[in-house]
């Protein structure tokens, strides 16, 4: 009998411990914070923050980490797009980026944007994709995300 009891003491035991560590794992599942996309959002915004204070601090070589080495925009590649943001940079001091939107898609994600460039005697803003798409085509590396361009060799 004291055996019987030993034996069965066991079993609900082991499968005690069985049912609380797939509880674990399932309440871990359920809590997965990128399920919504919440992480990714996230880690874009610090980007745009990142990618806005490189230029308000006019420095091209960190704005340029943002860029994947793969970029491509309307024919444009990343080393035509420091040029471009060299411009620009030497035309404003000031840049602020509205998020209008994030649009994810698995490792893409596509941005709405509104960049409005200030300097003493000036200011102009552009809507992206629209006016100034530079910004606005993610994609994610598997470590971070990065501004990938549109694709395209030419503007259409």
């Amino acid at each position: 009998m004291k055996s019987e009891l030993l034996n069965f003491h066991h079993y609900l035991i082991r499968h005690a411990s069985i049912a609380i560590s797939l509880l674990i794992a399932l309440l871990a599942m359920s809590c997965d914070e990128n399920s919504d996309g919440k992480n990714d959002r996230r880690e874009i915004q610090d980007l745009l923050y990142s990618f806005q204070s490189s230029f308000n601090f006019q420095n091209i070589s960190a704005l340029m980490n943002d860029f994947d080495e793969d970029y491509l925009h309307n024919g444009y590649t990343k080393w035509s797009m420091r040029e471009r943001w060299l411009d620009l940079m030497a035309a404003y001091e000031v840049l602020t980026i509205e998020t209008l939107s994030i649009e994810l898609y698995e490792t893409r994600a596509i941005l709405r944007l509104r960049l409005r460039f200030e300097s003493s005697s000036d200011s102009v803003s552009y809507n992206a994709p629209e006016e100034l798409g530079d910004i606005s085509y993610l994609s994610y590396n598997g470590q971070n995300w990065r501004f990938f361009g549109n694709r395209q060799l030419v503007l259409k």
